[in-house]
């Protein structure tokens, strides 16, 4: 008889990226493409779509590896957008009024903060099944 071996191993809950985690990315990349849609930002939209395409993907895998693989695929989408963006200037949403496009960016400014913070949770060795943030 062999012995088991480290690959035989059950993952712990721990190491394995929760379905809270991903469905909070959906929850939070479906809010962010609201926004967006709205404002009439098709291309970004269209960006958006992409990536909850792979979260979703990601969602349905059922080996950690592959859910870590789409959400890294997912993370490097999202950081290559926010730097195209952050050059045109094209990430936010335009007001003339500067109170007023300030208001209008807060919800962008915590959804896109809150997808970097979840992100690195899920890409992170550190993180519970409880919180997705990165410890």
């Amino acid at each position: 008889m062999t012995e088991p071996s480290d690959h035989d191993a059950p993952k712990s809950a721990e190491e394995f990226v929760p379905d809270t985690c991903i469905d909070e990315l959906l929850a939070l990349f479906g809010a962010l493409l609201t926004i967006v849609d709205a404002e009439g930002e098709r291309s970004l939209a269209r960006s958006l779509e992409r990536i909850l395409a792979i979260v979703s993907e990601a969602r349905e895998a059922s080996e950690n590896e592959e859910r870590q693989a789409l959400l890294n695929e997912a993370k490097q989408a999202f950081k290559s957008l926010e730097r195209a963006r952050l050059d045109a200037n094209l990430f936010f949403i335009w007001r003339d009024d500067y109170t007023e496009r300030v208001r209008a960016n807060e919800p962008v400014d915590h959804l896109k903060k809150r997808i970097r913070e979840v992100v690195a949770g899920v890409s992170g060795a550190t993180r519970s099944a409880r919180d997705c943030s990165a410890s």
